[in-house]
């Protein structure tokens, strides 16, 4: 198998080709997802050849294009300084039969890890983030014997759908809409929640809060949403929203989008259905909006968050870690 570095057009738009086949694949699991077309892969795979490295894995000198992978270096990376970040658009591989000798989708990938993080590890780079579509699980496995950990899901579903589950947990609790008179109480959830990540079995490394003023700035912004759930006044949980972030997989970006960024409620106030009263007044919001998808992402190694997220959502893509 050949390995090596392209940037030309003609490769760029092979590879382009290649992700855009792993796009229509995922739409036959969940229709939901916003569409794609070839033009929106070429343009990303151009700027990842021209700002960072893009790979090609081919069976022979002039062949076509098997597999790809590239990668950008990242300044500040989940708090622990400067990695390499493939996102979940920058692996792909054609669906090549695995029992075809030499030429596997998986072996193919962990070919293309074997030179990428050579090249990482030449450049400085001690860590390596990459994101990989749920539907292709043979790449999470691949990945899973190359010594990367899952570090976080990003799951969506139509917000409509949710709606409907979420209908019977409206009025359960009193929520309402967050506004500038709710940002101190925002900013002190907050930061417990910022102890929770930080502590085991997070463990996320400077993990932080909002404080009072950069909550009231943030809820004055355009699509940012966040309501508050209180018992006898006191607000005891919220969960917020807004347009996809730099940090969401870009499966789940656009105008249609609804992306939570945060939950949490009080411990002292949970196991009563706070948390699920929330994401009803949200989701509601979020159709009343014309939102057509709901998207969250979250720590896999958070285990309340896990077990609540993935009870509503479908994983669309798993995000990765190597240290080294």
């Amino acid at each position: 198998m050949l390995i090596e570095t392209i940037s030309n057009d003609s490769d760029v738009r092979e590879c382009a080709s290649i992700a855009f086949t792993q796009h229509i694949s995922a739409r036959r699991e969940l229709a939901f997802l916003p569409s794609r077309d070839i033009e929106s892969y070429a343009g990303k795979l151009a700027w990842l050849a021209r700002e960072g490295r893009l790979y090609a894995a081919r069976a022979e000198p002039g062949g076509p294009v098997d597999a790809y992978l590239g990668w950008f270096a990242l300044e500040e990376f989940r708090n622990i300084g400067r990695a390499a970040l493939t996102p979940d658009w920058g692996l792909g591989t054609v669906g090549l039969p695995s029992q075809s000798f030499g030429r596997s989708p998986a072996r193919a990938a962990r070919e293309l890890l074997r030179v990428a993080l050579a090249d990482m590890d030449a450049g400085g780079l001690r860590v390596h983030g990459i994101g990989v579509p749920s539907s292709r699980p043979e790449l999470l496995e691949a990945l899973s014997l190359t010594a990367y950990g899952r570090i976080v899901l990003d799951a969506a579903a139509p917000a409509a759908v949710l709606a409907r589950r979420l209908s019977s947990a409206r009025g359960s609790v009193g929520v309402s809409r967050a506004t500038d008179a709710d940002a101190a109480a925002l900013a002190r959830l907050d930061a417990s929640l910022a102890r929770h990540i930080g502590s085991s079995p997070v463990m996320m490394p400077g993990a932080h809060g909002t404080d009072e003023a950069g909550w009231g700035e943030w809820l004055r912004g355009p699509e940012a949403r966040a309501f508050v759930a209180r018992v006898s006044g006191e607000v005891i949980g919220f969960i917020k929203a807004d347009e996809p972030g730099f940090d969401v997989s870009e499966a789940v970006h656009g105008e249609e989008t609804a992306a939570i960024c945060g939950l949490y409620v009080d411990p002292a106030s949970r196991r009563a259905g706070v948390a699920r009263a929330l994401l009803a007044e949200l989701v509601l919001d979020a159709v009343e909006r014309g939102k057509t998808l709901v998207s969250v992402d979250c720590e896999t190694h958070n285990p309340e968050a896990l077990g609540f997220w993935t009870r509503w959502f479908s994983p669309v893509s798993w995000s990765f870690e190597r240290r080294w």
